[in-house]
């Protein structure tokens, strides 16, 4: 072979190249010559003796000076294709066409697109046949069959084979824009004489409602998703729409009916009557044009204008003037008092118009002048009045009449509390030092720090602070003191005489002994005890599981798990294995002086 496969020329080897003054050899010259005859046999030659016997790539050069192409075999010239040469067809005939191609086309294939000038107007259903290939159907919009003047004389029409039939790409019958209806039909804006006569109904797929007739003040609606019909569950009659019912008024004045008012299967009405009352009525027919088991009605009359709701024909709720009224009508009369009111019966909660006053109370009302009673009976009412709150009675009176109220209690805005009274300075009296009974007996003294009292006087039988002590006595006599020291002192006999009491003495160390060892040599690093908040130490009622204790009796004590549980872990006693075991009590002394402490000073710091 002279080429290698990829366009390079080959040269026998042998002998080669020739050397300047030697023989050629025969053999050398014979593959010279034969590997020559084989390079020229494989070229192409330029007057078409020889033929590519494989594809030939262009490299991105152009082939120019082609002649156009007369057969389906030829290439074609760019200009051939620009012209559409090879897709225009000479066609003659009317319904039957008979179109040639040029170069000839040698069969039908899916997608072949050809365009021609119509020669004649067709009549209806038409064909064409190309080149003797056969006729083939012309068809529209897939495979509609033509109809007269799809094609007219002279247009330009476009055709494309589909496998099975040419479909005409742009058919010239002129669309109907209008319809002009007339007595005898409808007549379309293109058609040249005559009237469309539509019989039976139109459908609602073309346009129609699919009627010939409809019920008196029914409403059209669709019965399903094609269809069209009307009927009584859905009435309008110009003015008035009923859903549910033959009839869409009421007594001349009904807007809307939803049911069948009237029947025991209920209803729902909207309605205005004569007298400038609007409804909202619902349920079964009580009489006449009452239909309802519950309402909801607005009057507007000028000067009395409110909302009720009813229940069958009893009214149970009315707002008016800004008051309402459950199961009363509220007194128009609030409105001159500067409040309104929310009544429910004879009881009622009131607000002022302006802020800082609500008064709550029961068979009274205020008109401006004053109260008056609701009912016959008694009369109270609470007021709460720029800070200050005061309770009201009234004995027995007559519906109308005006009350005479007495006040009752009275807290005033500096939050002291007089019952009886309207102000603190009988029974309870805290701002002079005393809270007493109504007979005069002091039940707390806090003129000399904080006493509780038993009698008449800070000198009685008392619970009572001395200074940082707290002291427990029994009219004169002194039965145990508690010091700011932390020591709890007890008499060891008890003779109920001061001078005669010996005391038990236990120290804050949790010792038992006379006398304590609660003087300054026994401590050191000694600093204020911090507050321990003694709500988190729990006094319970509880029987002993304990074999030594009596477990039929109830004992007073504490929890010592949940002390622990609240982080105070200096009044818990533990085992060996560090579980809790029990509670120092002796020690709650000095963490309740604290407290009492605390107590006093934050009693000091408000004034008590």
């Amino acid at each position: 072979m002279s080429y290698n496969g990829s366009g390079t020329f080959n040269i026998n080897t042998a002998g080669q190249p020739v050397v300047t003054g030697t023989v050629i050899t025969s053999t050398a010259f014979n593959l010279l010559t034969a590997d020559l005859a084989s390079g020229l046999t494989t070229a192409l030659t330029k007057d078409g003796q020889t033929t590519p016997t494989a594809n030939i790539p262009m490299g991105t050069f152009k082939i120019t000076g082609l002649g156009a192409g007369t057969a389906a075999t030829d290439a074609a010239q760019f200009g051939q294709l620009q012209a559409g040469a090879t897709q225009i067809a000479t066609v003659t005939g009317t319904d039957t066409f008979v179109g040639t191609l040029s170069p000839a086309l040698s069969a039908y294939a899916t997608g072949n697109l050809f365009s021609f000038v119509a020669p004649n107007t067709n009549t209806g259903a038409s064909t064409i046949n190309l080149n003797s290939l056969g006729a083939k159907s012309i068809t529209k919009q897939g495979t509609t069959a033509l109809v007269a003047g799809d094609i007219v004389s002279g247009r330009i029409y476009l055709i494309e084979y589909d496998g099975t039939r040419f479909q005409l790409i742009n058919p010239s019958v002129t669309g109907v824009t209008s319809f002009s209806a007339g007595s005898t039909g409808l007549t379309p804006s293109s058609a040249t004489t005559g009237a469309v006569t539509l019989a039976g109904t139109l459908a609602t797929t073309n346009g129609g409602t699919g009627l010939t007739s409809f019920t008196a003040n029914g409403v059209v609606y669709a019965s399903s998703s094609s269809a069209l019909a009307t009927g009584s569950a859905l009435t309008f009659d110009g003015t008035n729409l009923g859903i549910g019912t033959s009839t869409a008024g009421n007594a001349g004045a009904v807007n809307v009916s939803i049911g069948a008012p009237g029947t025991t299967a209920g209803g729902l009405q909207l309605w205005t009557n004569t007298t400038s009352s609007s409804y909202l009525q619902w349920g079964t027919a009580a009489s006449g044009t009452s239909y309802y088991r519950g309402y909801l009605q607005y009057n507007y009359n000028a000067g009395s204008d409110y909302l009720a709701f009813g229940i069958a024909s009893t009214e149970a709720m009315r707002l008016t003037g800004g008051n309402l009224g459950l199961g009363v009508t509220p007194s128009a009369d609030w409105a001159s008092s500067g409040y309104k009111a929310f009544v429910v019966k004879t009881s009622f909660l009131a607000g002022s118009t302006a802020p800082g006053a609500m008064v709550l109370g029961n068979n009274a009302y205020n008109d401006g002048a004053g109260w008056k009673y609701v009912a016959t009976g008694t009369a109270s009412y609470y007021l709460q009045y720029l800070g200050a709150h005061s309770w009201y009675n009234a004995p027995s009176g007559t519906a109308g009449n005006a009350i005479t109220f007495t006040q009752a209690m009275t807290l005033d805005s500096s939050g002291r509390l007089a019952i009886g009274g309207t102000s603190a300075t009988a029974r309870l009296d805290v701002q002079s030092g005393y809270i007493r009974t109504a007979n005069g007996s002091s039940v707390a003294y806090f003129g000399d720090g904080v006493s509780l009292v038993g009698g008449a006087s800070a000198s009685s039988s008392a619970i009572r602070f001395d200074g940082d002590t707290l002291l427990f006595a029994y009219t004169a006599a002194e039965l145990m003191r508690l010091t700011s020291a932390g020591n709890l002192t007890v008499p060891a006999i008890y003779t109920n005489t001061t001078a005669a009491v010996t005391y038990v003495a236990v120290s804050s160390a949790g010792l038992l002994q006379r006398g304590g060892v609660s003087a300054l040599k026994y401590k050191q690093d000694v600093r204020d005890l911090e507050e321990i908040n003694v709500d988190q130490i729990r006094a319970v009622r509880y029987k002993s599981k304990c074999e030594n204790d009596d477990q039929t009796k109830d004992h007073f004590g504490v929890i010592a798990d949940e002390v622990d549980a609240a982080g105070i872990k200096e009044l818990v006693t533990y085992g060996a294995d560090g579980e809790v075991e029990g509670f120092q009590y002796e020690r709650l002394t000095v963490v309740l002086l604290k407290e009492i402490q605390s107590l006093r000073k934050r009693l000091a710091a408000a004034g008590i």
